[in-house]
């Protein structure tokens, strides 16, 4: 079994939102009128906390939510791989 790295994580979260047609970046390149950042809502990231890590999807109004929750490198790795795979299989 090969090696999962963060490269590869970032790849498939960058190929998820490509896929889904999401946001590339968390959050817009222009802040409001109050200079605060502006939430890149249904974009795809990662977060990790305690040697772990989850895919997360940003919300309208700031923060985040959990979309697959934190376990180990690996274990996101396929279940990125079959999030995907059902998006296939519902558009197919």
């Amino acid at each position: 079994m090969e090696r999962i790295t963060n490269k590869d994580i970032e790849c498939l979260v960058e190929y998820l939102n490509d896929t889904l047609k999401r946001p590339k970046t968390p959050y817009k390149a222009k802040r409001d009128s109050e200079n605060r950042l502006v939430a890149n809502a249904g974009h795809f990231m990662t977060s990790t906390a305690c040697g772990r890590i989850g895919l997360d999807m940003m919300c309208k109004g700031g923060g985040s939510t959990h979309v697959l929750h934190k376990g180990t490198k690996r274990e996101l790795y396929d279940q990125m791989h079959a999030m995907l795979k059902g998006i296939r299989e519902a558009r197919s």
